[in-house]
């Protein structure tokens, strides 16, 4: 078998981009690499700073959206690999995630492979599993299955980073990057590929490390905007009650964050009230089975109780804030006492072998 060539597509960002090329370095290959980066004109990045590496760097710099809109279209479509990788400008690979997908692209030469991926919480400073990848479903291995035999599959569509697609899904069926995915996070762009592509491959691996998981506060509108439209793309019932259960997974994190707690009153009755109008129509009964926890939230929300809404969440971020500080302090009491422990230890071993000299 021939070696698969690989490129991976990086929006840089300049906090995450050395990470993420120590990333691309702990890979351990045993296929052709071509890394393409996206870059900016306001930051100052140069192909300079990507020498010495054992693999082939291009750089594409863009000045506005429309920019970079075509610089990546035109990756997609220049791009060597026979598989390519998306990577966000919030998204940095995990090695050997990552590596897992690689290699599984060689075995099975899927149309797409994907694998799960975790977002940095701020509030507990740690990486967190997506509560997407606690459903059932998204705990099996798939290989070189369709969306229509495991629509629960289109769950995975809140990360890019986390796919390794073929690259002639997209030249083949001229697909192509617009502005909606570049605020969609390219959720319409792998709509398309996960409805074409006839063998899918899911490993519930994480292959990604998201720095910002939850959708933005501020791009909730956008959020909803573009999810509706792409409910119109899908013709599957099953498959649309399961997308729509993502959407409403989403709005259901961005509703517990912090973010939304710190709004005015006014504010966060407006964002409800634009929520429950978009909702209309949405098979909320799925959604309770799949992610029982959010239950009462779309109960109160479902039937325009916007104040008992407002009240239920500030009980439960409040409920959430004290979990997280038990378990930070329980973490913190058991890191002191080992290491309480360990020079104890230490000096009773010393007494030990002092004592066995001594005989």
């Amino acid at each position: 078998m021939a070696k698969v060539k690989l490129t991976i597509i990086i929006a840089y960002h300049p906090d995450h981009w050395q990470s993420s090329l120590l990333a691309i370095n702990q890979l351990r290959l045993n296929v052709k690499l071509e890394v393409i980066w996206i870059v900016s004109n306001k930051f100052n990045f140069r192909s300079e700073q990507l020498e010495d590496h054992p693999f082939e760097c291009k750089l594409l710099h863009w000045a506005n959206i429309d920019d970079l809109v075509q610089k990546i279209n035109f990756a997609l479509t220049a791009s060597q690999g026979q598989y390519i990788s998306l990577i966000g400008e919030d998204e940095i690979l995990d090695p050997e995630g990552f590596m897992r997908m690689i290699e599984n692209v060689e075995k099975h030469q899927s149309d797409i492979i994907m694998g799960s991926y975790v977002y940095f919480d701020t509030t507990q400073n740690s990486y967190i599993k997506h509560p997407t990848f606690g459903y059932e479903k998204m705990k099996k291995y798939f290989y070189n299955t369709t969306l229509e035999n495991e629509p629960a599959l289109i769950l995975s569509l809140n990360a890019s980073g986390n796919k390794i697609f073929r690259r002639s899904l997209v030249t083949i069926s001229n697909l192509a990057i617009s502005k909606s995915d570049i605020v969609g996070n390219y959720k319409p762009f792998f709509l398309q590929i996960l409805i074409q592509s006839k063998e899918i491959t899911y490993l519930p691996y994480v292959s990604c490390l998201v720095q910002s998981g939850k959708t933005a506060i501020h791009s909730v509108s956008t959020f909803l905007d573009i999810s509706h439209e792409l409910r119109k793309k899908i013709f599957s019932k099953k498959l649309l009650r399961l997308y729509e259960a993502g959407i409403l997974l989403e709005l259901s994190w961005v509703l517990t964050s912090e973010e939304f707690i710190l709004f005015s009153d006014i504010e966060k009755m407006s964002l409800l009230s634009k929520i429950e109008k978009k909702m209309e129509g949405y098979d909320i009964h799925l959604f309770k089975i799949l992610f029982p926890q959010y239950d009462t939230l779309f109960d109160l929300l479902h039937h325009n109780l916007y104040w008992e809404c407002i009240e239920y969440l500030n009980i439960v971020f409040e409920k959430e804030t004290s979990r997280m500080s038990v378990a930070r302090h329980r973490k913190e009491y058991h890191s002191m006492k080992k290491d309480m422990w360990k020079p104890i230890v230490k000096l009773n071993n010393m007494l030990k072998r002092w004592g066995n000299n001594s005989c």
